[in-house]
């Protein structure tokens, strides 16, 4: 970072001292390099050159206030000195603030056009900040500056690629391999360029090129299997179903394990378009008799190529019918059952869309089950053969208990999966999967119970660990998953929740953020969520260092899709759940904050004069309290060993203190434009998911933004206009019209939408036509809650309890929202309150909500019978 151009001039006898600084700077020798720039600016205060070097040395040591204080003052000192707006752009860089370090790094150029390491820095900082008009020029100039080196031919060439400018990015790297000497022409590196050239081709719809490429690059190319998987891919793009059809084979015979062949040979047999993907299950339902048959011999032929390849056992099962897909599914069940594959109903599942296999499976099933128990062979078997092992029998149990919960008969569910613990006690799995079952029935704290005992059969298994923790925490027992994960989790003398957070466990976060929120516990459970946004936010920064590494290493087709990967990251599902439950978190605070929030319930209905005795006695109470915890904490340490003392000691003396760990200050200020903020983010990034609409819809509702609810309603009706959450939004943007006109002509396209929305009914109208219309019990909790809103005598008995025994769109989670909105309008213990929870029960006998207050053990589930006899020798009602 030397300066070549003219600036500011140093006294003689500091000269060679203001040198020095650059070498203790570069060799990371920051104490003294802040001791040399300290004496220089003794003689010289206002010299920005070592203004700016003492800067750089306090963003090395993470002092990023002083640096930043230097760095300004270096410019202000010095504004034609581009070594100082350098140093300001690599501390705006290393606060990730892209926009200005880019706007430095220019002004920085405008003093030296052509200093190679600012060009590097700013092309580093535009990608970073996908400013690729501004990466491509940069990249070209860096180019004409160093023609004679790979890294800025193949850097230049991804800028225009990543503009979608095929052609000049073709024309930069047909150049470079016209002038590339003898040993850039051979290797690993040579040949991972090659193919870049050919996925440059294909992307720019060049498929007739990207073939031919292919056959000449062949011999350069050292990935084979990349070569031959891009061959095929490009066959099938090209419709050569001929050719395409004899790749597949060919990588088939390679690894007929590999599922995604087969997806693709089926797509090219059955004339499938490339372009819309992999064939789907649905899609296969239509195939006309002769594809059929076709894809049939193809299989058979396979079969007896790979008998023992499961894929090729397992994909018939798609495209079969009938009994057809009875043969073939009772050859599939019979070698895992004698194998014991615990995982075999896995790779069935996608089965179930189709109801006709549906029943196929469960009559297969269960005829296998029974002929094992009665002759102990399988049906149709000769009745001289050898009598199966009594493990089949076992495994037959487990896959007829996985077919009844997958269709939703729980207790039959939990009975065979009973009768298989008689049968063998020890099958850890069988206890996981009636945790399931319990999940999926509405018990959590049953299913928690199953896993727990689960995990105490094998206490050094993680994955068991790591599920009871799961299940622990959607029994909102945060505490036992707190201990639970810790085994596994902390290191001596360290925190496990910060182990958690280092190791990025976003499910934990997300399901204890989520506990939080069931339980209240606003604060605690906001700081869990929004780890997850600076994990996400460390990811994408971690992209930084990869920009001009991977143009050396010439790592270019994985590049590319690190960085597509890293433009979409924040839809993924973590990042979309973590901020959505944040959103609803904030809205529920924002709606009936917690008495804590606002003031200490025991203070209320004090006198100035008794609330200053309680404070006082409170803080000798704490101070009591520290006292006793401090002697304990020093006899402990008497008792560890001295190693382990002090390593405890270092690590708590390491850590950072938390300034606020009960989250309150997530919940102070305007929450609403925190989720505004989020909101714009989700939705950005997932443009057709109606949650997130929907919740910008509550959020702008309440902030009065009423073009913005207009904005997120036509969304929404875009992506499902049927939704039942829609009409009661519409009915509350009606209202909030009516109270919140706005003028001119805003006010007129807010009012033409309430029109449309509406189809020009008044509310009272619009809810009058909903009831007549819908039946389901979603539609009826909407219903119910406008009814609410309007302030109407009608009750929400009358309306939900008939939906629910019609069965009408009735789903567990919808009875439940039913149950506790009957509850927040009439009281937990009301006659609506027993009777349409009476009603819940006997259409979802195993859901905890909807059952009578018990008091669970520690180690055993309480069964569906108990349930039962409970519910009818008392009427005492359950809280929800």
């Amino acid at each position: 970072m030397t300066s070549k151009t003219p600036g500011q001039t140093l006294p003689p006898s500091v000269q060679a001292l203001h040198k020095s600084i650059y070498k203790l700077y570069g060799s990371k020798q920051y104490k003294k390099g802040l001791k040399a720039a300290d004496q220089v600016l003794a003689k010289a205060p206002n010299h920005g050159e070592t203004l700016a070097l003492k800067g750089l040395i306090y963003n090395a040591m993470e002092k990023k206030e002083e640096a930043m204080k230097a760095c300004k003052s270096a410019v202000q000192n010095d504004i034609r000195n581009h070594v100082c707006w350098h140093a300001l752009g690599v501390v705006h860089r290393s606060d990730r603030n892209y926009v200005e370090a880019i706007k430095c790094y220019t002004q920085g150029l405008k003093s030296d056009p052509e200093n190679l390491q600012i060009l590097r820095d700013l092309s580093n900082v535009q990608v970073q900040a996908r400013n690729l008009d501004g990466y491509a020029e940069t990249r070209r100039k860096i180019l004409t500056l160093k023609p004679n080196q790979r890294a800025n031919w193949i850097a230049y060439a991804m800028a225009e690629h990543m503009r979608q400018n095929y052609s000049k990015a073709l024309d930069v790297l047909s150049s470079w391999k016209s002038t590339a000497n003898t040993a850039e022409k051979e290797g690993y590196e040579y040949s991972e360029a090659l193919l870049y050239i050919n996925m440059v081709m294909e992307e720019g719809n060049r498929l007739e090129q990207a073939l031919r490429n292919l056959d000449d690059i062949e011999k350069d190319v050292v990935d084979k299997l990349s070569l031959k998987e891009k061959k095929a891919s490009l066959l099938h793009k090209n419709r050569d179903w001929a050719g395409a059809e004899k790749a597949y084979r060919a990588l088939i015979d390679l690894n007929p394990d590999n599922v995604d062949y087969h997806k693709h040979l089926i797509a090219v047999k059955t004339r499938y378009p490339a372009s819309q993907g992999f064939i789907t299950t649905k899609d296969l339902a239509y195939l006309t008799e002769e594809q059929t048959s076709s894809l049939s011999s193809l299989y058979s032929d396979l079969k007896t190529k790979y008998p023992r390849c499961i894929a090729v056992r397992r994909m018939p099962l798609d495209f079969l019918k009938g009994d057809s897909f009875r043969a073939c599914l009772s050859d599939f069940i019979q070698p895992d059952l004698r194998k014991g594959v615990p995982s075999t109903f896995i790779v069935l599942k996608a089965l179930y869309l189709d109801s006709s296999k549906r029943n196929i499976l469960g009559e297969v099933l269960e005829n296998t089950l029974s002929s094992l128990e009665s002759v102990g062979r399988f049906p149709n078997s000769s009745p001289d053969s050898e009598k199966e092992n009594p493990s089949v029998t076992l495994w037959a149990m487990f896959l007829v208990a996985q077919h009844y919960d997958r269709i939703g008969k729980y207790k039959e569910a939990i009975e065979r999966a009973e009768k298989a613990i008689k049968h063998t006690p020890t099958v850890i799995d069988l206890y996981m999967f009636q945790a399931k079952v319990y999940k999926h029935a509405g018990d959590p704290q049953n299913a928690w119970k199953m896993y727990e005992a689960a995990r105490e059969m094998d206490l050094a298994d993680r994955y068991l660990n790591t599920k009871a923790t799961l299940y622990a925490l959607r029994a909102d027992r945060v505490e036992v998953a707190e201990k639970t994960i810790a085994l596994f989790t902390s290191k001596e003398g360290a925190d496990p929740q910060d182990t958690l957070k280092d190791m990025q466990c976003m499910w934990y976060e997300i399901e204890c953020g989520k506990s939080r929120l069931r339980t209240g516990d606003y604060g605690k459970g906001l700081k869990k969520l929004l780890d997850v946004d600076k994990h996400f936010t460390d990811i994408i920064e971690d992209q930084f260092d990869f920009h001009a590494y991977c143009s050396r290493k010439m790592t270019l087709r994985s590049y590319i899709k690190v960085l597509r990967l890293e433009d979409r990251v924040q839809g993924h599902y973590y990042y979309q759940e973590a901020m959505k439950t944040a959103v609803r978190t904030w809205l529920a605070h924002h709606d009936a904050p917690p008495p804590s929030s606002l003031e200490d319930p025991s203070l209320a209905g004090l006198s100035d004069k008794e609330r200053k005795a309680k404070a006082k006695a409170d803080r000798l109470k704490a101070q009591r309290a520290a006292e006793r915890a401090e002697k304990k904490a020093a006899e402990e340490k008497g008792k560890q060993p001295a190693a382990a003392t002090s390593s405890a000691a270092a690590a708590a003396a390491n850590k950072p203190v938390d300034p606020d760990p009960e989250g309150k200050k997530l919940l102070e200020g305007d929450v609403l434009e925190k989720c505004a903020g989020y909101l714009k983010t989700l939705n950005l990034y997932q443009k057709n998911d109606i949650e997130n609409c929907l919740l910008a819809c509550e959020v702008h509702l309440r902030r009065h933004k009423l073009l913005q609810v207009v904005q997120s309603l036509n969304r929404a009706h875009r992506i499902n206009s049927s939704h039942p959450s829609i009409s009661k939004i519409v009915v509350e943007l009606a209202i909030a019209a009516e109270q919140h006109p706005l003028d001119g002509i805003p006010g007129k396209l807010l009012k033409e939408a309430v029109q449309k929305f509406t189809q020009g009914k008044t509310p009272q109208q619009y809810l009058e036509n909903l009831i007549q219309s819908q039946k389901s019990l979603p539609s009826l909790i909407s219903a119910v809650k406008i009814n609410k809103i309007l302030n109407n005598k009608t009750t929400a008995l009358s309306l939900l309890l008939p939906s629910l025994t019609a069965g009408e769109g009735v789903t567990l989670e919808a009875a439940q929202e039913a149950l506790r909105f009957i509850k927040s309008e009439t009281g937990p213990y009301s006659a609506d309150s027993e009777t349409f929870r009476s009603a819940c029960l006997s259409r979802f006998p195993l859901a905890s909500d909807f059952s009578l207050p018990q008091t669970f053990s520690d180690d055993t589930p309480t069964t569906d019978s108990e349930s039962s006899s409970s519910s009818s020798s008392t009427t005492t009602t359950s809280t929800a």
